[in-house]
């Protein structure tokens, strides 16, 4: 039991664990964001300047979330001037409700991946769909087979099974289902950075699936809009003309994946552009995921969770 866990109508098994909340670790410089930690999701609000967790809790919930930050006292929370964070609402209206003056930064990592993940479900789509038009395949095979042996059975003739022919294979000798496999790498990288295998599958890709080249060039087009720079300083102004340029470009391209991430860009763009300010991303956030992720590998055998939760405090806390 630690001293700010919350329990829900006295049922321990709604019992919101907060193994820290600390107002000493609050800094002008915050990152919020989420953990999956043993199977349960917890929140983390990390200090960027110092490496030290405030806020650890095994929840979520935007309510539990603002109880637990107006515990703080206000002078602790005034040292807080911007916070870092994906895109998720619900984190962001806790922010606002808490820290209402601090400038909240869209994380350039996580926007970019949310474009790759809208590349890749279309990608992925295609795939399924080869997926269904083989086991059709598959199926109506057997079915014609047995309408042939039924059929020679009945004439007394000697039944022979035929195989059902292969998929066809294009030049690189992979098939339609392995090149849409295997596409999943390169799709991450420029064009530039691909190999000589890569390029050869990516040939045949894009001639198969059009959709897929369009989707790609919609993104990499994207990514470039980030490089709104003079050496150091970023061009805010730069920035905006270029996303609205990439929003009417995004007009009609008839791609639901990519209208999905178009219109999460829109809901977000304060939020984006803000990072040409200050330049400031969640990669640090990342870093210390990554540090307590190899924390947890490490204890893994350790059955108690209030003496990992202890452990983990010491460490971060």
């Amino acid at each position: 039991m630690h001293n700010n866990d919350i329990v829900i109508n006295n049922n321990k098994e709604e019992k919101i664990l907060v193994p820290i909340l600390k107002e000493e670790n609050l800094g002008s410089n915050m990152a919020i964001d989420e953990k999956n930690i043993w199977w349960e999701i917890y929140t983390i609000l990390s200090n960027r300047d110092t490496w030290k967790i405030a806020l650890l809790a095994m929840t979520v919930k935007e309510n539990i979330l603002k109880k637990l930050l107006g515990k703080l006292p206000k002078n602790a929370l005034d040292m807080v001037k911007r916070v870092t964070m994906d895109l998720d609402k619900w984190f962001e209206r806790v922010i606002k409700w808490v820290f209402s003056w601090v400038k909240v930064i869209g994380d350039k990592f996580h926007v970019i991946c949310l474009g790759l993940d809208a590349l890749q479900s279309v990608r992925i789509r295609y795939r399924q769909e080869v997926l269904r038009e083989e086991r059709i395949r598959r199926n109506s095979h057997i079915e014609e087979e047995n309408i042939r042996r039924n059929e020679l059975e009945r004439l007394w003739k000697n039944y022979k099974r035929k195989n059902l022919p292969s998929m066809k294979r294009y030049e690189n000798w992979e098939s339609k289902l392995e090149i849409l496999a295997r596409s999943r790498y390169f799709l991450f990288k420029y064009r530039d950075e691909w190999t000589l295998n890569q390029k050869e599958r990516s040939k045949i890709l894009f001639r198969e699936f059009p959709e897929i080249e369009k989707a790609y060039k919609l993104i990499c087009s994207f990514r470039s809009f980030y490089n709104c720079s003079y050496g150091n300083v970023w061009d805010k102004k730069k920035a905006d003309n270029k996303l609205k340029e990439w929003i009417k470009k995004t007009d009609n391209c008839n791609i639901s994946e990519i209208d999905n991430f178009v219109s999460t860009i829109e809901n977000n763009k304060e939020k984006i552009l803000t990072y040409f300010d200050y330049g400031e991303t969640n990669a640090y956030a990342e870093s210390l995921n990554n540090r307590i992720q190899r924390f947890v590998h490490q204890n893994y055998w350790v059955k108690n969770l209030d003496f990992f939760h202890f452990r983990i405090k010491k460490i971060f806390g």
